[in-house]
């Protein structure tokens, strides 16, 4: 397969799995009567940090898909959000 598609299946990968993320945590707050939110010592974990993961994995082991995957999930997060975060205070 070549590269170029690699890296258009990641990117569309990513975004899907983002929305999937989001779809499944509206259904757990939902059911919970709470967001569920992730906290380390007050500080929000966003979804985007598994996109820096994935990436970063790519990096390592070398795998265009893996590395649009998680560019697909970070702009995914920053469509939702509308700016980049990551982790913030709250």
């Amino acid at each position: 397969m070549s590269v170029f598609l690699q890296i258009l299946e990641g990117l569309l990968a990513g975004i899907a799995a983002g929305y999937v993320y989001e779809l499944g945590y509206r259904i757990v707050a939902r059911s919970l009567k709470r967001k569920p939110v992730y906290r380390i010592k007050g500080f929000r974990i966003h979804h985007s940090i598994y996109g820096i993961i994935i990436a970063a994995v790519s990096l390592w082991i070398r795998d265009y898909f893996l590395l649009s995957l998680g560019i697909g999930i970070i702009i995914q997060h920053i469509l939702v959000e509308k700016r980049f975060t990551v982790i913030d205070r709250s």
